[in-house]
């Protein structure tokens, strides 16, 4: 640590400044809100639903020429407190010596806190159509019970043998994401198709007791690979129990 420069010690340790959207004047914050973070002059991303957060460093020292002044003052002032990063949300602090703004020109927070968004039902949606898409890779690929029977069946052998051996810390994670894909595509073709999934609510009960068997023998308190693995098998659950066989 002490071979450290100082810049290599803040990116390694960033301290954090959480401020108020009023230091955003409207037309700033509206271009944060309506763009991807991919297009914005400066590294950063959405803070959830409830503002921003932008890395100071890359655009004080000279890689973001063209920041707008209101960014400008706030990162000023970051890096005067050592801070790397800056999240403006609306229940942040005002900061007495940056500039605030009018309320006709400052950012509403109200507008972007109750924008439309997606529902959790769109979102799983979309979800398993992306897992649909990657299982579609797979050249045995067929879009019936029987194939996501057999391939669940195989997955779930898997995670046992990692389980048994007292090494599930080891499995790969493509692996777990081939079981959540194939539990998340089994579920919804199951309710889109209810008559022929039918016979195989027994094989699948059976798939579901033991992963059921494997989560229950990982401590509630598992940190670390052992607590995402744990994650991702919950997950499974969640997609083949109880609240979604096929009536």
């Amino acid at each position: 640590m002490n071979g450290l420069d100082y810049f290599e010690r803040r990116n390694m340790f960033p301290r954090v400044l959480m401020i108020s959207t009023g230091h955003l004047t409207g037309r700033t914050a509206r271009f944060l809100r309506d763009h991807d973070a991919a297009d914005w002059p400066i590294l950063g991303g959405h803070f959830g639903d409830v503002g921003f957060m932008l890395w100071v460093d890359e655009g004080r020292h000279g890689i973001a020429p063209h920041l707008p002044a209101d960014l400008w003052d706030v990162f000023d002032y970051a890096d005067t407190h050592d801070a790397s990063i800056v999240i403006f949300q609306d229940t942040g602090v005002i900061v007495p010596d940056l500039p605030t703004y009018r309320e006709e020109e400052a950012f509403d927070a109200d507008q972007y806190l109750e924008r439309p968004r997606q529902s959790c039902i769109q979102l799983e949606a979309e979800a398993t159509e992306m897992s649909v898409r990657i299982l579609s890779r797979d050249k045995e690929f067929e879009l019936t019970p029987a194939y996501f029977v057999k391939e669940l069946r195989k997955a779930t052998e898997s995670v046992r043998h990692y389980a048994t051996t007292g090494s599930l810390a080891a499995m790969p994670y493509h692996r777990l994401a081939h079981l959540r894909d194939l539990a998340s595509g089994y579920r919804i073709f199951a309710e889109i198709q209810p008559t022929e999934y039918r016979t195989f609510t027994s094989a699948i009960s059976q798939v579901v007791q033991d992963i059921t068997t494997t989560v229950e023998a990982i401590p509630n308190s598992a940190m670390g690979v052992l607590g995402h693995n744990r994650r991702a098998l919950e997950d499974v659950q969640f997609h083949l129990g109880e609240n979604h066989k096929v009536r």
